[in-house]
């Protein structure tokens, strides 16, 4: 940078000597070399060069070439202007080479970062690829090593229920042991699937099938549960129609779609299934009056693990791969998948098949079929459950064993839970979070299991619905959660939750977590009971007139003196208005009992009471407040002692 400066220093001495050498020749034209000069000062020195090569030309040719030559004379005015504009011009060139310079510095500054960001964008792409490829092959290793112990499973359990000699509860188990391990069976195939089609190696089986006989099987197995929903549903399907399709993955779309439609139509609602051609194409649209699909979420409906209701309080659970997989298969066929609003709300879901199969492809005349157990698995999971089972074990609890309500959405594990349950107390049962809020604060449990994941009120949520209840502040709370989350269990903690269960959990932890909590509620409910008594006792036996009081001034308890004092009598006056029952109280013992309830103590002793008989009794009292476990004040204890016949002595 110094040489550079220097340079564009040293380039007026340069242009004075060869301007005084040429003269002869260019003479009258005195800045001919300067104005250059300048300029590619400027270029080198930036500003400062600029301005020292201007204010060294316009001096050198003041004096060697202005008339009178060799004198700082000027005998022409106009001389004065030329230097003037001159110098100007030299400011001018400089700022704009000084100001062309920083924004070349910046233009190769961003240049470089736009480099520097590009090359870790491309990092970070090539990163995502591998990752994408490791988690599809995570996927679909993971997916091929839990087919082995679910198959490993899933077999013995058919065997056996193919038996006989099992008992009902042992069916029942069994029965509910194959149906989730079916569940899981087709959890791990969507995973597979998914893998599949991310790394490409999906095919499809084109097989010769009659789409009408087809799409009435497979809606068919829906019947069922329409009828037990009440839910109006109708199959709308042409005379024969032949296509040449993968006949198991159209029965996978057809299977995805109904399920989601049973899941989002209400009781009393409608579902359709329509199957048409329209060209070479075949139409199948299944529709519902369900909440729809918002405009905005149509295209992420068809993404992988994409969940419209997510959070705890979703109503259904699944993997989101369902209508991710319709999209992809009806693609792989060379068809689409798409959703709109259906005519008067709800969701229309729309297949486009080709009819023919590629010119290339094999055609088998048989197609494959989907496995009939995952049909009867999914309408399963679609049914209601009751809601307070029986579940009948070998011992029978007493009437007076502790009450457990079980809140779990999952009617499996429900059903499960409450049948470890009911050999030792008496059970209930909610499905959701707003129906275990309901039936907490009907039933009054002596301890709440619940879920965390619920429709309609989640589990945290119910929690803090129940302790603003004041009859539910001690109830025990214990929190099944399947999600390994230490805020989630430290923010349940700080909600009210006495105790939490991982889940899968032993049920002998189960129970005895369970047995503790409910042994601790009841000697806690015990001691108090004992506490509240004694203070019963001692304010009714208490040798001078006394009474509690809550904030309302409603009896909270009284003593005998008092009721003979104030002759009471035998009346049942816990619960009522002190005012109420003394209506000729003043202003003034109002005034007395605010200030109790503001904390202060206030005492007498010797005042007149003015009976609405007219009687006229001296007291003497104290007003004392009582506080609450968290230092609020209750109410107050009136004391008071009839001394009206000393007065009168």
């Amino acid at each position: 940078m110094n040489a550079r400066l220097a340079l564009s220093v040293l380039l007026p001495f340069l242009a004075l000597a060869l301007q005084w050498l040429l003269w002869p020749w260019i003479a009258p034209f005195v800045w001919f070399l300067f104005f250059p000069t300048v300029f590619f000062s400027a270029r080198l020195g930036g500003l400062w060069g600029g301005l020292a090569s201007t204010v060294l030309s316009a001096g050198m040719v003041w004096y060697f070439f202005i008339p009178p030559q060799l004198s700082w004379a000027v005998d022409n005015p106009a001389n004065l202007y030329s230097v003037g504009l001159f110098v100007i011009m030299g400011y001018l060139f400089s700022d704009t080479q000084a100001r062309l310079r920083r924004a070349q510095r910046n233009t190769e500054t961003a240049l470089a970062e736009t480099r520097i960001a590009n090359e870790r964008i491309t990092l970070l792409y090539q990163k995502t690829l591998e990752l994408d490829e490791l988690k599809s092959q995570f996927f679909a290793n993971v997916s091929h090593e839990l087919r082995t112990p679910l198959t490993l499973i899933m077999s013995p359990l058919a065997r056996r229920l193919a038996a006989t000699g099992l008992s009902p509860e042992q069916r029942r188990e069994d029965e509910m042991m194959l149906r989730n391990a079916w569940l899981l069976y087709r959890h791990v195939s969507d995973l597979l699937d998914a893998a599949k089609l991310e790394s490409g190696h999906m095919v499809v089986d084109y097989a010769r099938v009659e789409l009408t006989g087809l799409v009435r099987a497979m809606a068919s197995q829906f019947d069922s549960l329409a009828r037990e929903k009440n839910i109006a549903y109708r199959i709308d399907a042409p005379s024969p129609l032949a296509a040449e399709v993968d006949g198991e993955k159209l029965q996978r779309i057809l299977l995805n779609l109904l399920s989601n439609a049973f899941k989002f139509t209400p009781e009393g609602g409608c579902i359709a299934v329509r199957l048409r051609a329209a060209a070479s194409q075949a139409v199948i649209e299944v529709q519902d009056n369900g909440p729809g699909v918002p405009a905005n979420l149509r295209e992420a409906a068809f993404e992988r693990f994409r969940q419209l209701e997510g959070g705890a309080q979703r109503r259904f659970g699944g993997t989101g791969l369902g209508l991710a997989i319709v999209k992809e298969f009806a693609e792989l066929h060379g068809g689409s998948a798409s959703v709109d609003e259906a005519a008067g709300g709800g969701a229309l879901f729309v297949i486009r098949l080709p009819l023919h199969a590629p010119a290339s492809a094999v055609i088998q005349d048989t197609a494959s079929r989907l496995d009939p157990l995952i049909d009867h698995q999914v309408v399963n999971e679609l049914r209601l459950p009751a809601l307070n089972p029986v579940y009948p074990s070998a011992t029978q609890p007493g009437a007076n064993a502790a009450l457990v309500l079980v809140v779990e959405d999952n009617a499996d594990m429900n059903a499960f839970i409450a049948d470890a349950l009911s050999p030792h107390y008496r059970v209930a049962c909610a499905f959701d979070g707003r129906q275990g809020l309901e039936r907490a604060l009907a039933l009054q449990p002596d301890l709440i299991l619940s879920d965390v994941m619920m429709p309609l009120l989640s589990g945290d949520q119910m929690v803090q619905a129940l302790r603003r209840q004041p009859e539910m502040l001690d109830v025990p709370i214990v929190m099944l959660t399947a999600k390994a989350d230490d805020d989630l269990r430290v923010r349940l903690l700080k909600e009210g939750v006495q105790d939490y269960l991982n889940k899968p959990f032993a049920v002998e932890e189960l129970l005895a977590r369970v047995g503790g909590l409910i042994g601790e509620y009841r000697r806690s409910k015990a001691r108090l009971r004992e506490s509240e008594e004694r203070l019963r006792l001692f304010i009714e036996h208490a040798p001078a007139a006394l009474a509690m009081f809550d904030c309302d001034m409603r009896y909270l308890a009284v003593s005998r003196r008092w009721m003979d004092d104030y002759f009471l009598g035998d009346r049942d006056i816990i619960g009522c208005s002190h005012y109420e029952i003394f209506p000729e109280i003043t202003e003034r013992w109002k005034a007395v009992h605010r200030r109790g309830m503001a904390g202060e103590v206030v005492r007498a002793e010797a005042d007149c009471f003015e009976r609405a008989d007219g009687a006229v009794q001296w007291l003497r009292w104290e007003v004392r407040p009582w506080r609450t476990a968290d230092g609020a004040v209750g109410g107050i204890v009136i004391f008071s002692k009839d001394i009206t016949r000393y007065r009168q002595a």
